[in-house]
């Protein structure tokens, strides 16, 4: 499955007029108004939705999360425009949502790029920059350790780039290999496999494991694989 995303990227020029300030529909003081990270804005633009600024919550080189005031799905191609609120600088790439969750009356929603992000924008962040950003959520599937056929049903915590967490009544194996398969017996391939970096105690009987792993290959899983994504869509609604 690709990891990258379909969608155009408009030049530069579609977000600046001759003198260098916007020439979307928005006016610069609603830009610096809704800078909520160090002067570093996004302009979202997608399939059906007009573009729009979002505050940004947390950036990395290769990731961001933003306050949106609509949804938008696990899956869905965006084109992400940041810019700098006392700047005309701009700089546009495609992007794909992979995490989304309703807090009040905001959409918190993650989206993974497919370029890395300017120096610029990065270094705007001083010493809050991350490497990777950290993605919570309630995903069943199952794990199966190395040298073993048997298999776990666990619930994944949160994930990153490169790493996830998970909870159940699994053996205590620091260090240990382990492959990931979707809940839903309908899909037999693995989703992503890794190493068990740390262990703990999680409630009664409960164990829960940091890994190294592919995690961005288990969210694009949730996102664009019909089965799990209505599953997880409704628990988010829910929670």
């Amino acid at each position: 499955m690709s990891e990258r995303t379909e969608p155009n990227i408009p030049h530069t020029s579609f977000f600046l007029t001759k003198d260098g300030s916007f020439s979307l529909s928005l006016e610069a003081g609603q830009v610096k108004a809704n800078s909520s990270l160090r002067g570093v804005n996004v302009v979202i633009g997608a399939p059906g939705v007009a573009w729009y600024v979002c505050p940004l919550m947390e950036l990395a080189p290769l990731e961001c999360k933003f306050h949106s005031n609509t949804q938008l799905k696990w899956g869905t191609p965006v084109t992400c425009a940041f810019c700098h609120s006392d700047s005309s600088h701009v700089q546009t790439m495609n992007g794909r949502v992979h995490w989304s969750r309703k807090v009040k009356d905001a959409w918190l929603t993650g989206v993974f790029l497919d370029d890395r992000l300017e120096g610029r924008f990065a270094d705007a962040m001083g010493e809050d920059i991350r490497s990777f950003l950290r993605y919570e959520v309630q995903w069943p599937v199952v794990i199966e350790f190395a040298g073993s056929n048997v298999r776990h049903e666990v619930v994944v915590q949160d994930y990153c780039v490169d790493g996830l967490s998970l909870c159940g009544n699994i053996p205590h194996l620091v260090g240990g290999k382990f492959t990931i398969f979707g809940h839903e017996p309908s899909q037999p391939e693995p989703i992503t496999s890794g190493t068990v970096l740390w262990q703990r105690p999680h409630g009664t009987g409960q164990t829960m494991i940091g890994t190294k792993a592919a995690g961005r290959k288990l969210s694009w899983f949730f996102a664009i694989c019909p089965e799990q994504r209505g599953h997880a869509a409704d628990e988010e609604t829910a929670s």
